[in-house]
C-alpha cells in the first residue's frame, strides 16, 4: 500500500492508534466502527485455547506468532521469514519449526487457523486468488481509498471548472459502491462479480 500511496502506518499514528489492528482501523474510519487494539485481539485468542490440540513445542511456536501479532501486526505472521527471527531461531530452523505440526502444509493451515481466531468476529471472505487476510486487509485499504478519493473530487470539481477524473467513469466509486437511497448501489453477489469482471 505504501508503495501506491498510502501509508497506514502514518494514518494511524496521525490518530493516535498506533496499536490498533488494521482491519479495525480501516473499518473506523470508513464506518464508524469501534476499533479493537491487536493486543485486545489477541487476548480474545488465548481465552478461547484455540491451541490445545498441539504439541507443547507447537504451542509455543503459536504463542510467538500471536506475540509478534500483538506487537508488529498481522503481516508478520502470513510471512515465512518470521520463523528466522527471535525467538524462533531460537526454536529451530523454519523446516524443524514446520516439522512441529506435521510439516509445511500443516504448519500454514496452523497459520491461517490462528488467524481466523484472530478475527473470528468477523465474516471474512474467503475470495478466489486472495492468500490470507493481510491480502484481504490491503483490498479494504484500496476500497478505502477510492471512497475517500472520491469525496475529494466532490471538492475539486466545486472548485475547479474544468476538472476531469483520471478514474474511469464506471469505476468511480460514486457510480458502483455509493448507496444514495434509490437502491442502485451493488450490493452481495452483484458487487463481486461486478469487482470481477
Amino acid at each position: 500500500m505504501r508503495e501506491n500511496g498510502i501509508d497506514l502506518q502514518a494514518l494511524k499514528h496521525d490518530q493516535g492508534m498506533d496499536d490498533v489492528d488494521d482491519f479495525d482501523f480501516i473499518c473506523h474510519i470508513a464506518y464508524g466502527k469501534k476499533p479493537l487494539t491487536r493486543k485486545e485481539r489477541a487476548e480474545n485468542v488465548k481465552k478461547h485455547d484455540v491451541f490445545h490440540k498441539y504439541g507443547p513445542e507447537a504451542q509455543k511456536v503459536l504463542e510467538a506468532l500471536l506475540d509478534k501479532y500483538m506487537n508488529e501486526g498481522i503481516s508478520q505472521l502470513e510471512n515465512r521469514k518470521v520463523l528466522t527471527l527471535d525467538p524462533f531461531r531460537q526454536m529451530g530452523s523454519p523446516s524443524g519449526i514446520a516439522k512441529l505440526f506435521g510439516g509445511n502444509q500443516q504448519y500454514m493451515a496452523a497459520v491461517k487457523e490462528l488467524e481466523d481466531s484472530i478475527y473470528n468476529d468477523i465474516a471474512m471472505r474467503n475470495d478466489a486468488g486472495i492468500n490470507g487476510d493481510a491480502q484481504r486487509i490491503e483490498q479494504i485499504a484500496w476500497m478505502l481509498f477510492l471512497k475517500v478519493y472520491d469525496e475529494k473530487e466532490n471538492d475539486w470539481e466545486f472548485n475547479e471548472d474544468n476538472y476531469t477524473s483520471f478514474i474511469p467513469e464506471n469505476c468511480r466509486w460514486r457510480n458502483w459502491a455509493k448507496d444514495d437511497g434509490t437502491g442502485e448501489a451493488l450490493t452481495a453477489d452483484n458487487h463481486t462479480r461486478y469487482a470481477h469482471a
